[in-house]
């Protein structure tokens, strides 16, 4: 993304006796010395951008460990019940 560049002029023009009329003068003022610098830092890098991608993916992946995990004990149980009822 492109920097924003903003630049405000103020014209003005002034007839200088002293100058032959085929002649031009260019003088050119700033109200104020004051210089304004802004500088853009990327906070979002590459390497925050991986990290949270491979956090979220291990997140999910985790759950998903646990619910395999949750189903497979739920269905233990249930032949484990199956089994006692039979015998």
């Amino acid at each position: 993304m492109e920097a924003c560049n903003k630049t405000d002029y103020k014209i003005s023009f002034d007839r200088l006796p002293h100058l032959d009329s085929r002649k031009s003068t260019v003088r050119i003022r700033f109200n104020t010395h004051l210089v304004e610098h802004v500088e853009e830092v990327l906070t979002y890098d590459e390497q925050s951008l991986i990290g949270e991608v491979g956090g979220t993916m291990g997140m999910y992946l985790g759950a998903s460990a646990l619910s395999i995990v949750e189903v497979l004990m739920i269905k233990g149980c249930e032949l484990i019940r199956k089994r006692d009822k039979t015998s």
